[in-house]
């Protein structure tokens, strides 16, 4: 089996090639630092999802920190449909009610299967000794 590792940068200038209609879909696309897709507006998020494959895997040690609606884009990478559509999802869980508890514990109970989160403190052990240099 071939693996291809490339930038989103090349992701974004290459799409026409990466899924060309005589291509193959990949057997895995994995999308490490996968924030780098959050916003669905964009030409990389565009691209991300035009990539066709068997699995998909979204890997990112950064937070949902700035808005629900990132949750949105990396899991309509992963699995298209699953929150909807963009606007579906923005009346069910971002209407005014948006920092209700009901409406996070409602997309929390959606989209938890999907999720493998770590915190520090249970890696913490596993991390060398922090270095510190002057």
């Amino acid at each position: 089996m071939d693996v291809l590792i490339c930038s989103y940068s090349l992701l974004q200038q290459e799409i026409e090639l990466l899924t060309a209609k005589e291509a193959k879909p990949w057997q895995m696309i994995v999308l490490d630092e996968a924030q780098a897709i959050k916003n669905a507006t964009t030409k990389r998020f565009q691209a991300a999802i035009a990539l066709k494959g068997h699995f998909k895997l979204a890997l990112t040690g950064t937070p949902i920190e700035n808005s629900l609606e990132e949750i949105w884009s990396l899991f309509r990478f992963i699995t298209p449909g699953l929150l909807g559509s963009f606007d579906s999802f923005r009346k069910r869980f971002l209407s005014s009610s948006e920092t209700g508890k009901d409406t996070r514990q409602a997309l929390k109970s959606v989209v938890k299967t999907f999720i493998l989160r770590c915190t520090k403190s249970t890696v913490l052990q596993e991390l060398p000794p922090r270095t510190e240099q002057t």
